[in-house]
């Protein structure tokens, strides 16, 4: 709306149809093409506030040609509406209206001023959103790791139990074997006496 003011300069609510066709030929279209495009939405050329925004916006969509994001055309808006400006302080100057063309120098200041506060927020909530999603990123890994870490520990400790039932059993196995060797050792270490031979003999 403060541009529009530039472009309203009889106060009458629509903007001049020379500087409203200057302005979209700033943004990128061809003289002719911007004369059709505004003398088809309005038959005598002078855009009120709403039409000549929306030109604007259109200029903007065409020269984007993609889908660029809220940010992206927001930029596109603002890069396109300072040549629009400077375009204006020329032609005010052209036309001897120099209280106007100061005037637009002012809306180019305060336009940059404006974008450089936007971006600014911008790049701290982008800042900001990246800091949070790393830290969740590690809220994430460490309850990870502490799920793999309480499965390995479990795993361990019946491994470990198995391990030491399988030891016992062993050990109880050969205990039983060395006594049942030693016990039959022994027995064929014991020979019977000449008197028990021959009273077994008799029997």
């Amino acid at each position: 709306s403060t541009v529009f003011k530039l472009y309203d300069r009889d106060n009458s609510g629509f903007a001049d149809q020379g500087d409203t066709i200057a302005a979209m030929v700033t943004m990128g279209h061809a003289p002719e093409v911007a004369r059709q495009m505004l003398t088809r939405r309005c038959d005598d050329g002078l855009p009120n506030l709403e039409l000549f925004q929306l030109l604007l916006e259109e200029c903007v969509s065409f020269n984007a040609g993609v889908d660029i994001g809220a940010s992206g055309w927001q930029k596109e808006l603002v890069k396109h509406l300072l040549g629009v400006l400077k375009e204006f302080e020329k032609r005010a100057l052209a036309r001897g209206e120099f209280m106007i063309a100061a005037e637009s120098r002012h809306r180019v200041k305060q336009l940059k001023e404006t974008e450089e506060l936007r971006q600014k927020d911008e790049m701290v909530v982008r800042q900001g959103t990246e800091k949070s999603g790393v830290a969740e990123a590690h809220v994430r890994e460490a309850v990870e790791f502490n799920k793999a870490w309480t499965t390995n520990m479990s795993e361990f400790e019946l491994r470990a139990t198995q391990i030491v039932q399988e030891l016992r059993d062993k050990q109880e196995a050969a205990l039983v074997a060395i006594v049942e060797t030693t016990r039959v050792e022994a027995k064929a270490r014991v020979k019977p006496s000449k008197a028990v031979l021959d009273l077994i003999k008799t029997q």
